[in-house]
């Protein structure tokens, strides 16, 4: 299977106007919809990290990520290369006294090929 470029992302922080931003921001609302339509959240629970992903592959990602039980926290972020620009620009509309920066970006295409 070819995949775009998916990105595990940690953030130094998860204020309450992060989780906001993203569910609710204007750049990342047609990656919302098109989750929404295939019946899934971008709030990943119980762990509340976050998913942006195009619906051919959401549920693929999700399985990866079950299957290897990766330890996911509110500060971490999986989005595909369509949907990179969108949170980039979510997060930027973020008040710098929230102090949310990039503390590392993994590319993690490979590993999902690998592991299913």
């Amino acid at each position: 299977m070819l995949l775009p470029r998916i990105e595990l992302r940690e953030y130094s922080r998860h204020p309450r106007n992060f989780l906001d931003v993203m569910l609710h921001g204007d750049h990342l609302r047609d990656a919302r919809q098109q989750m929404d339509a295939v019946g899934v959240s971008p709030l990943q629970e119980p762990h509340r990290f976050m998913i942006f992903v195009e619906p051919p592959l959401v549920h693929w990602v999700l399985r990866a990520i079950a299957h290897h039980s990766l330890e996911l926290r509110p500060s971490h972020v999986i989005v595909s290369e369509a949907h990179a620009p969108a949170l980039d620009a979510t997060l930027s509309s973020l008040r710098s006294r929230e102090n949310v920066r990039l503390l590392q970006s993994r590319d993690i295409s490979t590993a999902l090929r690998e592991w299913l």
